[in-house]
């Protein structure tokens, strides 16, 4: 099994869960960058912009990603995704 849960959920050594430090409460109001509807909650890129997402654009842009095998390896973080609003300049 494997879960997530929130970043700020006390962690235990026996848990089986990550947590989510990229979820957040979407208190500014910004819109989800890809479908533009202002929801609660988003992830929040660490891209330097702080690109927001909704939930639900999220898993479409994981599954298109996974589907097109273009998940990326990182050093530190391992298989990962880039920011969708990542233009590449």
């Amino acid at each position: 099994e494997f879960f997530f849960k929130c970043a700020a959920h006390p962690v235990s050594e026996d848990e089986r869960s990550v947590p989510l430090f990229l979820i957040r409460t979407n208190t500014r109001n910004v819109p989800c960058l890809a479908c533009e509807d202002i929801v609660d909650p988003v992830l929040v890129f660490p891209c330097e912009v702080g690109h927001a997402i909704c939930l639900d654009c999220f898993e479409i842009y994981c599954t298109t990603k996974l589907n097109d095998r273009q998940f990326i390896q990182h050093r530190d973080h391992g298989y990962t995704l880039p920011c969708p609003g990542d233009t590449g300049e």
